[in-house]
């Protein structure tokens, strides 16, 4: 796991691949419990890949760490393609990359982040998704502030 103690260290991030994770193997249970709460599908696939999406936060919590924050929301989803499925007993796991950090005011950014589900023995990804977070630190340093004088 990664840790990013501030804005620059998130900014000088931009463009490395952090992981994989370890491997979550999806049981009939997950399946069961996605089905019934959402009321989507059924049976040994993974519903329409959104069960798989789901899992982007958990891959990216064991991936990279920000610490200071005040507050982080999931602003939302640029973009998600699910190019193959995930069934019961599949083993899957993560890798992200921050494509962008965009600074909203001093202290607060806006991260665009592309996680990458793989399934285990497969050559297509199970999802492939860029999810849009901002965050809002406690201290209010920005892109260009030097915290050692704060």
């Amino acid at each position: 796991m990664e840790t990013f103690r501030d804005i620059p260290s998130l900014v000088a991030a931009t463009g490395r691949s952090l992981g994989p994770s370890g491997w979550l193997q999806i049981d009939q249970d997950r399946v069961d419990t996605f089905v019934r709460a959402t009321g989507e599908g059924g049976g040994t696939v993974v519903p329409d890949g959104f069960l798989t999406l789901s899992l982007v936060p958990y891959f990216v919590a064991r991936l990279r760490r920000v610490e200071d924050l005040a507050m982080g929301v999931n602003y939302g989803i640029d973009r998600a393609r699910f190019p193959a499925p995930v069934r019961v007993g599949d083993r899957i796991r993560g890798r992200t990359m921050l494509l962008t950090v965009t600074e909203l005011e001093a202290g607060s950014v806006q991260l665009v982040a592309r996680t990458t589900i793989e399934i285990a023995g497969s050559s297509k990804p199970a999802c492939v998704a860029d999810m849009v977070s901002r965050l809002w630190f406690r201290r209010r340093s920005g892109i260009g502030t030097d915290r050692s004088s704060q």
